[in-house]
């Protein structure tokens, strides 16, 4: 699918302050493609909610509606621009600490997940 062909479509997205949604509009502007947006919030439950609804949608990386997929509320589709965007997580931490045993073992768990699936 191409990013062109959402244009009619209702969108809801995260807010501004989300880095996917920074993202999203970085690609958004390179495409010239200015989505139809109606809901904005900074919920990822409610865009999903929104989304699983009519003829409404949302771009959001497949491993955050693998749930809704299996379950057969919502659908998707790749979309070839933003197939070719890479999707950065960085977890920070200040200088002059070492992470907790818990933060270090969820950072572990993020990482192995991004290497099992190429994220």
């Amino acid at each position: 699918m191409l990013l062109r062909e959402l244009e009619d479509f209702p969108f809801a997205l995260t807010e501004p302050s989300f880095g996917l949604r920074q993202q999203l509009d970085r690609v958004f502007a390179r495409h010239g493609f200015e989505p139809n947006t109606f809901c904005v919030t900074n919920s990822l439950a409610l865009v999903k909610e929104v989304a699983s609804i009519g003829n409404n949608c949302t771009v959001l990386p497949r491993f955050a509606v693998e749930r809704e997929l299996a379950a057969g509320t919502i659908k998707s589709a790749a979309v070839r621009e933003l197939g070719a965007e890479p999707l950065g997580f960085f977890i920070c931490t200040l200088s002059d600490r070492s992470l907790s045993p818990a933060a270090k073992v969820f950072m572990d768990i993020v990482v192995d997940y991004c290497r099992r699936y190429r994220v």
